[in-house]
């Protein structure tokens, strides 16, 4: 094929609109090497849409893609429906290295579901393509095969196997092809110390591991912060307070709502029974229903989106509603602990905050998890989420007046009287 202008395959149609999505692709790389993953999200989104049907290169390339934003963002929902595309593209192109490629993504979400029988499949189902891909990427490929075996020792609680399985990793890993490995192995190694109660190798792997820019600024200070709790550290109050505030960040950069959700779990986790720590719990309990309350967002507009793009067969729509439905329990548990700290005694003064929409906040009743409108009505989450602006969400929690009523009732302190909207 050439380039020149009476060239028939430069005319055809189809080879023309196929270079035009390998554009779109490469356009959303660049958007997210600078850090505008809505862009790169946005332009993937209209490869898949463009491309349906096409099952050539950029389609697939546009899915595995969107499934690695969504991983490297936490949406863990968005990213396996993302990637069960894409690996059906990529086994009916007979494309052996992007078939491990989204079984290596399948790997991480198994791993974050804690799934230890399907972690070591999929490392099976990794290790028989290496014959597939060809010597120049058998050696990268073995790397990511160890890294799933170091999960799945990591699950079963066999801290010193999962730490052999990641020096293999790292062994073979080319971190100059896979720059972002290299922090997603030091996480790994530092998550099995600390479960492992190893806090100085912790504070070693602290000292010599990647920048924050590679393993994630957020996860790293949730490290230090974990590290300092579990050493009684004097600064452990300090550490776990860099650690919410980059949580609680709406700055550009800023984690996204499932980064985010999994830190404040993650810190609120390490200080419980900590008699000091009450104001911190509450607040990483507050970071994190919120959190959840922006996911519940996120997978709606994700849910909306599907459509144009690739249909919603059942069994996606089985899984988005399983998965908006634990969010849904996850949010009210998260601000049910909320509701309690503001209902103990000395708890932070009037239970409802009266916000103007031009203050940029949402309400959430922390006990009933119902959300205040602008019109001061309290809805049920599932019909604000289409109200929702364009934008993140900036949530604070309250109480409503028939919460505050009802505890009331039963005989329970409910600080303040809440004053009427």
């Amino acid at each position: 094929m050439t380039d020149g202008a009476g060239d028939p395959q430069h005319d055809d149609p189809r080879i023309a609109a196929e270079a035009a999505w390998a554009d779109a692709v490469a356009a959303a790389r660049v958007a997210d090497r600078a850090g505008d993953r809505a862009l790169a999200v946005a332009r993937l989104r209209e490869v898949t849409v463009a491309a349906r049907g096409s099952g050539g290169r950029a389609e697939r390339a546009a899915w595995s893609n969107l499934a690695w934003l969504c991983v490297n963002d936490g949406r863990e929902a968005e990213a396996l429906l993302a990637a069960r595309r894409a690996q059906a593209l990529m086994r009916a192109a007979g494309d052996p290295w992007g078939e491990a490629v989204v079984l290596d993504l399948l790997g991480h979400l198994y791993g974050w579901a804690e799934d230890r029988a399907s972690v070591v499949a999929t490392a099976d189902a990794l290790d028989a393509l290496r014959d597939r891909v060809g010597p120049e990427r058998a050696r990268s490929l073995r790397s990511i095969v160890a890294r799933h075996r170091a999960v799945a020792c990591h699950l079963e609680g066999d801290a010193e196997a999962a730490l052999r399985w990641v020096d293999a990793a790292a062994d073979d890993l080319d971190s100059s092809a896979f720059p972002g490995l290299v922090g997603g192995l030091w996480l790994l190694r530092v998550d099995v110390l600390l479960d492992a109660g190893r806090a100085d190798d912790v504070a070693a792997s602290l000292r010599a591991g990647p920048p924050p820019s590679t393993a994630g600024q957020v996860e790293r200070l949730v490290v230090e912060a974990r590290l300092a709790l579990a050493t009684g550290a004097p600064e452990a109050d300090a550490a776990v307070a860099r650690a919410l505030e980059h949580v609680e960040s709406r700055a550009r950069g800023a984690p996204p709502p499932a980064r985010q959700l999994r830190a404040a779990v993650e810190v609120a986790t390490a200080l419980r029974g900590r008699p000091d720590g009450e104001a911190l719990v509450r607040r990483a309990y507050d970071a994190a229903a919120g959190a959840a309350l922006e996911r519940l967002v996120e997978l709606d507009a994700f849910r909306r989106g599907l459509e144009p793009a690739a249909g919603v067969a059942p069994e996606d729509l089985r899984l988005l509603d399983d998965l908006r439905q634990r969010l849904l329990r996850d949010h009210a548990a998260l601000a049910e602990a909320v509701a309690r700290r503001l209902d103990a005694p000395g708890g932070d003064g009037p239970l409802v905050t009266h916000l103007d929409a031009r203050d940029g906040l949402v309400c959430v009743c922390a006990w009933c998890q119902r959300v205040r409108g602008a019109d001061r009505r309290w809805l049920p989450v599932q019909q604000f989420l289409p109200l929702v602006p364009w934008g993140r969400l900036s949530v604070t929690h309250g109480l409503c007046e028939e919460c505050a009523a009802g505890l009331r009732a039963r005989g329970r302190p409910v600080g303040a009287r809440p004053r009427d909207a």
